[in-house]
């Protein structure tokens, strides 16, 4: 049976955690986390080809007062920052200033140095992302069973690598189906 390692098991219900391990977004080993990233990196190839094809300034249109797709992709940066560079690799300045907080962090954007204000465009944006990918498909290349286990500094030692990578790779998956969702609405 996988794992499923905090912080994600506090957000979700059990019969959906476990649902959504059967399907590999909860791996927990290096070669099933590396596959789960591979297979919602090309659910994301998929949705940025579908993006490209929409008239120009849709990118930046909202849904029903959801996030854009821009802004979503933003929002994938500051989550990649957040779990990799800050709580895996403990970077001093792990954040770029384009990501995107979730709304209950909205107040410490500043002291995390994220400018929410700034209006990339789609091609800076996947610039930025495709770094943050291939960091994360670096680190997944390289963990080791062992290293998975180790309990990481910040947050006050209350996340594993193993649970941090989990949370990228979940929300990845989530924020591609609302991604893909308002596509939908937005090609109607």
């Amino acid at each position: 049976m996988v794992e499923v390692h905090p912080p994600l098991v506090e957000f979700l219900p059990r019969e959906r955690a476990d649902q959504l391990a059967g399907e590999g977004v909860f791996a927990d080993d290096p070669a099933g986390l590396a596959a789960a990233w591979e297979r919602v990196q090309e659910l994301w190839a998929a949705a940025v080809a579908r993006a490209r094809r929409l008239p120009e300034g849709a990118v930046e249109q909202r849904v029903d007062a959801e996030w854009s797709f821009v802004e979503t992709l933003r929002h994938l940066l500051f989550v990649t920052d957040a779990w990799v560079g800050d709580v895996v690799q403990e970077r001093e300045q792990p954040h770029h200033p384009w990501g995107l907080p979730p709304h209950f962090l909205a107040d410490a954007a500043g002291s995390l140095g994220l400018d929410v204000d700034a209006r990339p465009g789609l091609d800076d944006v996947l610039a930025v992302r495709h770094e943050r990918v291939e960091r994360m498909r670096a680190i997944l290349g390289d963990v080791t069973p062992e290293e998975l286990h180790r309990t990481c500094t910040p947050r006050e030692g209350r996340f594993t690598v193993v649970g941090a990578l989990q949370t990228v790779v979940f929300e990845e998956w989530a924020h591609h189906r609302y991604a893909t969702r308002d596509l939908a609405r937005l090609e109607a």
